[in-house]
């Protein structure tokens, strides 16, 4: 993989080694625009993402969102778990949880998909029920014995907890 650019908010040719001093040796900028690519990796504050997708995927563009945008499959649950109403529900069809342990086919074949976008895990992803990491796809039952939803609590995200993913 090669880093083409960098792009952020309010950004005018600023060296990624003013904020980033580890990466001074990159010779990068970041610039207001993105540049012509095959995949971007965005970092946006909750659905910032999902209004800038829609331009990327009609590009081609393959998009992994390292924010919350397009990690759930019912855009009614958006609301509750993440403080915003989705505005394109429409797009979250084609999204795919990524998590290889859980979704390693649907993420592989992004790689011909004319839309292709991933929804980042997050920061807990070992919330799933840890038997997903051995049981493989469609062998998880995600319900404790007594019928009760397994979750993982702790973290700082308002999505702490959220509906079953992709």
């Amino acid at each position: 993989m090669e880093i083409v650019g960098l792009a952020g908010r309010d950004r005018d040719a600023d060296p990624i080694g003013a904020t980033h001093a580890h990466l001074a040796s990159t010779g990068l900028t970041v610039e207001r625009e993105l540049p012509e690519t095959d995949a971007v990796f965005l970092a946006l504050p909750h659905g910032t993402a999902a209004g800038i997708v829609p331009d990327l995927v009609a590009k081609g563009t393959a998009v992994i969102d390292l924010g919350p945008d397009f990690r759930l499959r019912d855009p009614a649950d958006y609301p509750r778990w993440y403080g915003f109403e989705h505005p394109r529900p429409d797009l979250l069809a084609a999204a795919v949880y990524g998590l290889p342990e859980l979704h390693r086919a649907r993420l592989q074949a992004l790689v011909d998909a004319p839309v292709a976008i991933v929804g980042s895990p997050g920061c807990y992803p070992d919330g799933h029920d840890p038997r997903a990491r051995s049981a493989g796809p469609g062998r998880v039952d995600r319900r404790s014995r007594r019928g009760r939803e397994v979750r993982r609590l702790g973290g700082r995200s308002r999505g702490q907890g959220a509906p079953d993913v992709r």
